[in-house]
């Protein structure tokens, strides 16, 4: 919260997501659009609950046996009412993935990535 009462305090956006989140933005219906940078990854997943120092072991690992982001492209939507997810968009596409930016204005939704040279777009159906 960066204002109000609350100012200050953080809290989960919503219990899981389907993968990495990368960036956020509040689309034209006041829902909150979260960019999926890659799906979940079980070895990342048994990880998590462990301490700081074995966890950033496995970044000390070649560049070969590291986790490497799947080629997807995907967001999905928040309703911050309910803090829950009401729509997931995902897909493949040989030319786009790693979404790490979204924006949603009036139906259309557009993606950005760090690995692509272009940008992504789908309408939405109400």
């Amino acid at each position: 919260h960066l204002t109000g009462p609350r100012a200050g305090l953080a809290e989960k956006l919503t219990p899981a997501l389907p993968g990495f989140p990368d960036n956020i933005s509040t689309g034209t219906d006041g829902r909150i659009w979260v960019a999926i940078a890659s799906p979940r990854n079980g070895l990342l997943d048994r990880l998590a609950p462990l301490p700081a120092a074995l966890r950033s072991a496995v970044w000390a690992l070649p560049d070969t046996l590291q986790p490497k982001p799947v080629n997807l492209t995907c967001a999905v939507v928040v309703d911050p009412g309910t803090d829950r997810i009401v729509a997931a968009y995902a897909t493949r596409h040989r030319e786009f993935g790693v979404s790490t930016g979204v924006r949603e204005h009036h139906g259309t939704v557009w993606l950005g990535s760090l690995s692509a040279s272009t940008v992504a777009s789908f309408t939405v159906r109400r």
